[in-house]
């Protein structure tokens, strides 16, 4: 969320001189609560490119919308989610979210992605150029004679499919690809891409920041929320198709590159240092990470049996050592506690040394400024909350589609609520107060540039806080360890939600929770 002072990234919030504590509660809502907001990335065109090769020779679908949540969608007068089921046979240059027209591709489910990044062996080309090497392992689910990828601005330099050269044109985020023979319905393909060139971020249509691989004078760092990952790596840039991935990061000597899962190998160059690290949990291709620079980690064991890999930029590390020693456990603990045990092995911060204003839920890795986390301490707590709650509501249950990314900002901005009410702040009653005088919209029907309005945080939040008031905390909390149990690993569409609160409370939660959801003015809290 996005968190902004935002966190899939942060939720988007005003600059820390708007954000006022009277009586040791935050003044400004939208301050505190868009700290948690999901980062959004930008639009961008690339040259068109097409290979001279010859030829050498002659994910997961997500959930069906469920019948229920469909009905009294439509009832609500919601638009219908589109069933992903007929996508493959239709647009093959789109997964066919109605918020991004070409974001992600039909026709197969990536099973794998194997991405080898050399940032110093271009030592003499532009500033920030790496040297990229994927290898994807996809499933066709249909017979197919191209297919696409998505990748912007970097040069291809060459493709095989399953050992052999494949014909490709590059336009814009769209690489096009023939391979030399079909390839067939069900039957396993391996497809190597080699390129290479600077990394261009991407235009976020929500114009809060930048997405993709953004390279400073210190190193290099990775948000790209929510269609940026195209901007470093060839990927059905879609969380409706999630995959492993093994990253292979490498650095001058002397500076460290960390990525997304557990570190699985390190190997000296010359005057290199290489980095592997293994994710064999999906992850959705926009919160793949990757940081290079002078950072030191700092690691423990939670009770739990979870690693804590905080990645604190080296004259930082003394400075943001203490929140995160005094916050991680607990929060780790309460979380655990509620939704079902943590859904990875690992879980850290990086903090970078800029002053980015967001924070940004990568898999296993969250991605900071070192403004966010020095800022304030009960402003920086909620921060750390949101984001660790997306590695099971956002992370570990993806949205089906981008216009259910209240799933995503809403689970998480509850969950930070939840957090400080337990350290005794009451934030759900200021999140109330600040939904009803706002005049909140509802949480479907979005667009691009609307994807991390306050609306989907706070109304979000305060729409599982309703029907916990309804429910009941014991069946409540039973009921997100269901949701995370039934979902992880996959995708969740805001129908799907509908239906589990229907089979476990009844047809009277349910409209409850259609009111909050898709009403223009939400209800109050019960």
């Amino acid at each position: 969320m996005r968190i902004c002072v935002r966190s899939n990234f942060c939720t988007p919030q005003p600059p820390p001189s708007r954000v006022r504590l009277v009586g040791g509660i935050l003044a400004s809502v939208v301050g505190l609560m868009l700290l948690a907001a999901a980062c959004s990335s930008r639009n961008s065109s690339a040259p068109t490119t097409t290979s001279s090769l010859e030829i050498s020779e002659s994910e997961t679908v997500p959930p069906e919308t469920g019948a229920v949540g469909s009905e009294l969608a439509e009832e609500a007068g919601a638009e219908t989610q589109t069933s992903l089921d007929a996508l493959p046979g239709s647009t093959l240059a789109s997964f066919g979210d109605p918020l991004f027209d070409g974001l992600g591709n039909g026709g197969y489910d990536v099973q794998h992605y194997g991405l080898r990044i050399d940032t110093t062996s271009n030592q003499d080309a532009a500033v920030g150029a790496i040297d990229g090497e994927a290898t994807i392992t996809l499933v066709p689910t249909q017979d197919l004679t191209v297919f696409n990828l998505d990748l912007e601005f970097l040069t291809v330099e060459r493709i095989q499919v399953d050992g052999r050269d494949a014909v490709f044109e590059h336009r814009g985020r769209e690489l096009a690809i023939t391979p030399a023979f079909p390839l067939v319905k069900g039957e396993e393909a391996t497809v190597e891409v080699l390129y290479s060139g600077v990394p261009v971020p991407l235009e976020d249509e929500a114009d809060i920041f930048e997405l993709g691989w953004q390279v400073e004078d210190w190193g290099s760092y990775v948000v790209s929320e929510p269609r940026g990952a195209a901007n470093w790596f060839p990927n059905n840039d879609h969380p409706g198709d999630k995959a492993t991935f093994e990253i292979s990061i490498t650095v001058e000597q002397g500076l460290l590159g960390v990525a997304s899962g557990t570190l699985i190998g390190q190997r000296s160059g010359d005057g290199t240092e290489t980095f592997i690290y293994s994710m064999p949990y999906p992850m959705a291709t926009y919160l793949a990470s990757v940081v290079t620079g002078d950072f030191v980690i700092d690691e423990s064991i939670s009770p739990e049996g979870v690693i804590i890999r905080n990645v604190l930029y080296a004259e930082d590390a003394d400075e943001l050592r203490p929140i995160l020693e005094r916050t991680s456990f607990p929060m780790l603990e309460l979380y655990s506690g509620i939704f079902g045990p943590y859904p990875f092995d690992n879980y850290g911060i990086v903090a970078v040394p800029e002053s980015l204003g967001f924070a940004l839920e990568n898999q296993t890795l969250s991605v900071f400024g070192v403004d966010t986390v020095t800022y304030d301490s009960i402003f920086t707590e909620q921060i750390l909350a949101h984001e660790l709650a997306h590695q099971w509501f956002g992370d570990a249950v993806s949205v089906a589609e981008w216009d259910d990314i209240w799933l995503n900002e809403g689970f998480a901005t509850w969950a930070d609520a939840y957090w400080m009410e337990n350290n005794g702040q009451d934030f759900f009653a200021i999140l109330d107060q600040y939904n009803q005088s706002s005049r909140l919209g509802p949480l479907k029907g979005l667009d691009a540039a609307r994807l991390f309005d306050q609306n989907v945080y706070v109304r979000g939040g305060l729409t599982l806080e309703a029907l916990r008031r309804s429910e009941g905390d014991e069946a409540f909390f039973a009921f997100l360890r269901d949701w995370y149990s039934s979902n992880t690993g996959g995708t969740a569409s805001t129908a799907d939600f509908l239906d589990s609160v229907n089979q476990r409370f009844g047809e009277d939660a349910q409209q409850l929770m259609i009111a909050w959801i898709f009403d223009e003015i939400s209800p109050k809290l019960p």
